[in-house]
């Protein structure tokens, strides 16, 4: 008989938790390809963590937490669209790449 500690150990795979330590470490299927034929944001919730996975212009997958760092805001409702760089998820006029770096802000400038 398994013990309640060893149960939630094997059981539990949040963030910090042993199993999910190690789940982390492997490749996870999320999502099919055709998912994406009408769509290129979709909200997942993987090893207990709300992710958004999304497609940009040029194919290449990208998969960030669901609520940016700086305001908490649900990037699953940003879209891909095309511009000067690699790939970008625009939500509430912010403008974040495929690496999370911050490209444009809604009072800067498009250059």
């Amino acid at each position: 008989m398994l013990s309640q500690e060893d149960n939630e150990r094997l059981t539990h795979v949040g963030p910090g938790t042993p199993m999910g330590q190690l789940l982390r470490r492997y490749w996870v299927p999320i999502a099919a390809l055709t998912e994406f034929d009408k769509t290129s944001v979709k909200p997942v919730r993987l090893l207990g963590e709300d992710l958004v996975l999304y497609k940009d212009l040029q194919g290449t997958f990208g998969l960030i937490d669901r609520q940016c760092a700086h305001r908490r805001a649900d990037l699953s409702y940003g879209f891909v669209e095309a511009f000067r760089c690699p790939s970008r998820i625009e939500a509430y006029s912010w403008m974040v790449s495929l690496w999370t770096n911050c490209w444009r802000t809604r009072s800067s400038a498009r250059n």
